[in-house]
């Protein structure tokens, strides 16, 4: 379609709209014409106009909701579906985004409910299982998400998705022989995925088979050399087989080419805190923390960290953060401090 096609378009739609102020459908037309054309704040605007106008329509906030979760804004989208939910309970469509706005926003436990829902609604809807699992994973439900699977995998067993989180929920329950069998069947089923080939290097080190893992990696970065997440990897095997300038090696390749990846500087700050490098430890340290704040493990081996360079009022700063997220150790370690 030529610009002048595209602009007659709108017009057509403009004008379509204004002789049929009260058709929701054209209006909404017209909104997604705006946003096709690259004119998102007319798109929006467009949106939050039929919302209020149409303000008893489930379809005129589902759109909004659905806008907004097109452009990762998932706090906006989030409270567009839940007004959508209100106006009509039994939307699959509805429960199923809310899960995904919920996700995008890592608020795993309401994402769970938003699933269930949808999954209730409408059972044979693959998608809504599949992002549920995956959400139950991250909220640490791995076995009731490898049950969920199992039973979809039983209907879908060449699905290379349903093998790939089947595998990653194994993985994830300590289960390495039922993940490596599946990830292969994954493989069987998308020869060459990436993704899947990721994940068997990952289940290889879980294992303790770090060679067959470095190997796997290897292959890997061999087809694509600036994978942060392969070099990351590869570096914490090759600190697992003593290798710790290769680790570093690698650490150091992965955090240039991703600085925002908190997995290879938490990495790295461990091989250097076990070298003796406390301050360079900590800054690896600090910057993971900044990236995930709330990542309970993470505050706990930072608390460690102070408290080895003798700043204690930071390491309890840290450990109460950790504590007050629901993180024993870290419980367990302010109480003994204080005791002492």
């Amino acid at each position: 379609m030529t610009k002048k096609d595209s602009k007659d378009e709108l017009i057509d739609l403009i004008c379509a709209a204004e002789n049929n102020p009260g058709d929701i459908d054209a209006r909404l037309a017209v909104a997604h014409a705006y946003e096709r054309h690259g004119d998102k704040d007319k798109a929006l605007e467009e949106l939050k106009e039929i919302a209020r106008a149409f303000s008893d329509r489930h379809a005129a906030f589902f759109e909004l909701g659905n806008f907004f979760l097109r452009n990762a804004r998932p706090v906006e989208a989030a409270a567009s579906f839940v007004h959508a939910l209100q106006l009509n309970l039994k939307s699959h469509e509805a429960s199923h985004n809310l899960g995904l706005a919920y996700v995008m926003s890592r608020e795993f436990d309401k994402a769970i409910k938003a699933l269930e829902a949808a999954t209730a609604l409408k059972p044979e809807y693959l998608e809504s299982h599949l992002v549920l699992a995956s959400a139950q994973m991250e909220a640490g439900q791995a076995e009731r998400a490898a049950a969920r699977l199992e039973a979809l995998w039983k209907i879908e067993r060449k699905n290379a998705r349903v093998l790939y989180l089947l595998a990653a929920a194994n993985l994830k329950t300590g289960d390495y022989l039922k993940a490596m069998i599946f990830v292969n069947e994954g493989l069987q089923a998308a020869p060459g995925d990436r993704a899947m080939r990721l994940l068997r290097a990952e289940i290889y080190l879980a294992q303790g088979q770090c060679p067959a893992g470095i190997r796997e990696y290897d292959a890997l970065l061999a087809e694509r050399p600036d994978d942060a997440l392969a070099l990351g990897n590869r570096g914490l095997a090759r600190s697992m087989t003593g290798d710790t300038d290769g680790a570093l090696e690698d650490l150091d390749r992965a955090i240039e080419i991703q600085p925002g990846n908190a997995t290879a500087l938490v990495n790295r700050g461990m091989l250097l805190a076990k070298r003796g490098m406390l301050r360079r430890a900590l800054k690896d340290f600090e910057a993971a923390i900044r990236i995930a704040p709330e990542d309970v493990r993470l505050l706990h081996n930072l608390a460690v960290l102070y408290l080895k360079l003798g700043e204690h009022d930071s390491a309890v700063a840290h450990l109460r953060k950790a504590a007050k997220l629901g993180h024993e150790p870290s419980a367990q370690l302010l109480k003994h401090l204080a005791e002492t």
